[in-house]
């Protein structure tokens, strides 16, 4: 298993393709797991190693927005319940 992506939190992840922990796999909507879900298959099932390492970096990019959605969804929940 691997540590979720998530900056500051060491929990594991669910499984060898997961990229979240199940705390913060639930924050993310349904389309962003799936997404970030295919992505990582991917690169761990491109045959050639830089296409593995494109992808690789691809999932990177998009693991770091959604982490700014789940964050900016967050903050907003936390200030219309302040």
């Amino acid at each position: 298993m691997s540590v979720c992506r998530f900056p500051a939190c060491e929990s594991e992840t669910g499984g060898r393709d997961a990229v979240f922990c199940a705390d913060h796999h639930f924050a993310c909507t349904r389309a962003e797991a799936g997404f970030l879900l295919r992505i990582s298959i991917s690169a761990r099932r491109a045959e050639s190693p830089a296409d593995r390492e494109h992808l690789r970096e691809q999932l990177n990019g998009y693991v770091a927005q959604t982490v700014r959605k789940i964050q900016e969804r967050q903050d907003k929940g936390a200030s219309s319940v302040a």
